[in-house]
């Protein structure tokens, strides 16, 4: 897994296996991360990270980590899967930034 993308560590993009993932930081410190669909990836390739930042904000507003909440969301969460490869390949990164400096 590798980082392509971030935004002030509100959102990741990431990218595992030949798929895209979208890691958001949302309320407490809680994260949820999404694969793109096929909507989603083709609206990401015209916009960029334009529409990551709308995509992170729409998650990031429906809480779908909440038990109860009712979301487009809902169910797509792959931090269970994913979650310890995406924090390696995030500090990893923000390491490498770092040593940039």
């Amino acid at each position: 897994m590798k980082v392509l993308a971030m935004s002030q560590a509100q959102w990741y993009l990431l990218e595992h296996e030949g798929q895209l993932y979208l890691d958001v930081l949302c309320r407490h410190n809680n994260r949820f991360m999404i694969q793109l669909n096929g909507q989603e990836m083709a609206e990401y390739r015209r916009s960029g990270n334009l529409f990551l930042e709308r995509l992170a904000r729409d998650i990031q507003y429906a809480v779908p980590i909440l038990k109860g909440a009712r979301s487009s969301f809902q169910g797509r969460d792959q931090r269970r899967q994913l979650g310890e490869l995406a924090t390696t390949a995030e500090c990893e990164w923000l390491a490498a930034k770092e040593a940039e400096q």
